[in-house]
């Protein structure tokens, strides 16, 4: 499964699009039914084993810690160099925060980090992370 520049059948490409999502899913303090399926959905069209795919429903129950988001966000940069992968990107994950149907400030908050992280490749993010262990 490609989506423009993403290779969806690259394993780690997948596991790290279905974290993008899940963060953006669980942004707002919750996951809804919408969003769950739609994980779910991309899980199910990857050609992955049973046992992998069980694990990675397992991964979408709970909300990823705000550590967990900065290594995401620190993979991407490292991972989505060109610009078709950062719009792919951005654009599952508008999909997955309009799965809902309400649009709440933190969805909007996270996917503003999400498409600054991705088009200053990090460097926003790099120093916001050294500030944070300066303070």
């Amino acid at each position: 499964m490609k989506t423009s520049g993403l290779d969806l059948t690259e394993l780690n490409t997948l596991i790290l699009v279905l974290k993008v999502m899940t963060a953006a899913a669980w942004a707002d303090g919750h996951m809804d039914a919408r969003e769950r399926k739609l994980l779910e959905q991309m899980i199910e069209k990857a050609h992955l084993s049973a046992a992998r795919k069980a694990s990675l429903i397992i991964a979408i129950e709970q909300p990823p810690s705000e550590a967990e988001i900065n290594e995401i966000l620190l993979e991407l940069c490292q991972r989505a160099k060109i610009k078709e992968a950062k719009q792919a990107i951005i654009a599952l994950t508008d999909k997955m925060i309009a799965s809902d149907t309400k649009l709440e400030v933190s969805e909007i908050e996270f996917r503003e980090r999400l498409e600054n992280t991705l088009n200053n490749q990090g460097k926003n993010f790099f120093q916001a992370l050294v500030s944070q262990f300066r303070s």
